[in-house]
């Protein structure tokens, strides 16, 4: 992604390919540098609806789920993007299923990029 706009609490605008996020952006991080956005596989909160927040949700497609006893280790598909997420055990999630993933900005880690 790019860094579009930082602000001063520190939580600023990334574009991606999937969209605009909200990111913790490190100072060191200026407008148009160009950054990995990584996100833990268990801070994200998976849904079957869109929500009405619109800041963080990504739409996707269930690739593939592991069932590993406390947790459930699951692939998700934005395009062609494979997405990680760890979700309860208890989910019921179905391959193919459309979901939105959403999470909170100070869950991104940006990485630099050299630019190309």
């Amino acid at each position: 992604g790019t860094v579009a706009e930082s602000s001063g609490n520190g939580i600023g605008l990334v574009r991606t390919p999937q969209g605009d996020l909200r990111c913790y952006i490190p100072s060191s991080l200026p407008s148009g540098a160009k950054a990995l956005v990584s996100v833990r596989p268990e801070s994200f909160h998976v849904v079957r609806e869109r929500s009405t927040n619109d800041l963080n949700v990504l739409e996707g497609k269930v690739d593939k789920f592991v069932f590993l006893g406390d947790f459930i280790d699951c692939q998700i598909l934005m395009g062609e993007q494979p997405v990680r997420v760890k979700l309860p055990a208890t989910s019921e999630l179905s391959q193919g299923e459309r979901v939105f993933l959403q999470f909170e900005p100070r869950a991104c880690i940006l990485i630099p990029v050299a630019n190309a």
